[in-house]
Order: structure tokens, then sequence, then C-alpha cells
């Protein structure tokens, strides 16, 4: 796991260039706070599914 430096604020994650939506927002992406809580986030999805792997997804700090 990388550590994010510098003036890093939001997270947001890209599954197949696409962005992970926010819930009802058609539009928005979800943004995190933290790389960690995108991570946890994409965690307990990868539980909750059969075929979804971590290298699936890739996450932009900025």
């Amino acid at each position: 796991m990388k550590k994010v430096h510098g003036n890093a604020k939001s997270t947001v994650v890209l599954k197949e260039g696409r962005t992970l939506m926010a819930n009802g927002a058609g539009t928005k992406a979800r943004v995190f706070k933290t790389r960690f809580n995108a991570e946890k986030f994409v965690r307990n999805m990868i539980r909750m599914s059969n075929s979804l792997k971590f290298k699936d997804f890739e996450f932009i700090t900025f």
C-alpha cells in the first residue's frame, strides 16, 4: 500500500475507466476524504462480490 504525500485531500475510485458514483446523484463521482477510506470501501465491495478483484480498481488522489 502506497502512502499519500503532499496536499492530497480526496480520492476517487475508477473501475474500468469509470468512476464509482455517489448514491442518488446520477452525475457525481463518489469522493473519499482519504485513500484509506477508498480502499476500505473497495475491500468491502470485493468481500460481497464473487467476481471483483482489487487489481480491477484504480485510485486517483488529488
